[in-house]
């Protein structure tokens, strides 16, 4: 596969059917107990504080609900948390399932509006300190217009930093989550030597319910995560239950690929694998 031939990966209505009735999983089921509630909890939130906090080395804008899923009773803990992820995972989920890159992302707004209100904070201050000054300057001094035209300034450095630091840190994330998957599909195989036809459908019942709980676990379940991999000189692409033919950051940048909508390759080029010179020594 070529960089060009690329593909465009979204769920796949068949392919999610399949892995859903091997593992026995009902579609239709859907926890409908407290939705009510939860839309009751969320609406109850509004309006949010939001607030400074200042450290050592950095600084903290915090914003605050009135609303915390623990105010649910358990039936409806259990309903939505018992088999998936806690509310804190699926938030890091949601800021980042970036369908559209740049600008248009949650986390990219967020992060955005933050700063602003820093720099904001920084003028405000500022302007506060020349006014109380005691001064017949009646327009603001240049020092100030230089400070406010650099706040103003498009394209500030670091903006392309601070955005591959959050590609870096949600790789570091799945590639975690990638490891372990391997490592666990490998310890089972290894205890059983000799397979059957419907192994991988074996390793579908026994893992599902771990591989949801990784970010984009249905495209794991359903396939569509290994589709992106290129396979090169392999025979077949990669699929779950070989694990000989995909290595962990492959999965992971595959599964960052289909978050964002950066293809495979671009990824890839962005975190190039630091391999270590093997030092050799003579006797």
């Amino acid at each position: 596969m070529t960089k060009s031939e690329e593909p465009k990966v979204t769920l796949e209505p068949e392919l999610q059917e399949q892995w859903r009735r091997i593992a026995g999983v009902n579609q239709k089921r859907f926890p409908r107990i407290g939705h009510k509630e939860v839309v009751n909890l969320v609406n109850s939130a509004w309006p949010p504080t939001v607030r400074m906090r200042e450290n050592q080395g950095t600084t903290e804008i915090v914003i605050t609900l009135r609303g915390s899923s623990r105010q649910l009773s358990r039936d409806h803990q259990r309903t939505y948390f018992e088999h998936s992820l806690p509310l804190k995972g699926v938030f890091e989920d949601a800021i980042s399932d970036a369908r559209v890159t740049g600008e248009n992302t949650i986390r990219w707004k967020l992060m955005t509006e933050g700063y602003r209100a820093y720099q904001m904070t920084w003028l405000h201050l500022l302007r506060s300190l020349w006014r109380n000054h005691t001064s017949s300057e009646a327009d603001p001094p240049k020092w100030f217009t230089d400070v406010e035209e650099a706040f103003n300034t498009p394209g500030q450095p670091g903006q392309r930093k601070k955005t591959n630091i959050q590609l870096r840190s949600r790789l570091d994330l799945l590639l975690g989550h990638t490891k372990r998957l391997r490592q666990t599909i490998e310890g089972y195989l290894a205890d059983k030597p000799d397979r059957n036809k419907s192994y991988h459908e074996d390793i579908v019942r026994e893992f599902w319910r771990d591989i949801q709980k990784i970010p984009g676990g249905n495209l794991i379940l359903g396939g569509e995560a290994f589709m992106p991999i290129p396979y090169g000189k392999q025979d077949d692409p990669s699929s779950l239950w070989e694990p000989k033919t995909w290595k962990p950051r492959q999965l992971a940048i595959a599964l960052l690929a289909i978050e964002t909508g950066l293809k495979y390759h671009t990824i890839e080029g962005k975190f190039p694998e630091h391999k270590r010179n093997k030092v050799q020594t003579q006797s």
